[in-house]
């Protein structure tokens, strides 16, 4: 089945939903290098998009609402992994800290 220049630059648009519209351009001209596809082309399809986006109701099942919950669940894990980590990177900053200023009054009392 061939997909259409308009099919192939929504999905790239879907997918990478923050990429400039030059880049989506790019994506679309190696898909299809004969294309006569614009900047003003890929604007328009995203414009369609967002507008389609406001009218269409999301339709979601129990399941795809699992695995939101799942993968949420998964990146508050990471989060507090990080966190944990940043904390622990804090304290030993701390304590190098003490330890210094703990020599330093050391030297200044046998000055």
């Amino acid at each position: 089945m061939t997909k259409s220049i308009g099919s192939v630059a929504r999905g790239f648009i879907s997918q990478n939903p923050s990429m400039k519209n030059e880049e989506i351009l790019q994506l679309v001209k190696n898909e299809f290098p004969e294309a006569k596809t614009s900047l003003a082309c890929i604007g328009w399809y995203k414009s369609k998009m967002k507008k389609e986006a406001k009218t269409t109701p999301v339709v979601r099942t129990v399941e795809m609402i699992e695995n939101e919950i799942e993968e949420l669940k998964f990146e508050l894990e990471e989060l507090k992994e990080q966190q944990a980590r940043s904390l622990l990177e804090q304290k030993e900053e701390l304590l190098a800290k003490l330890k210094m200023i703990e020599e330093l009054e050391q030297q200044e009392e046998t000055v």
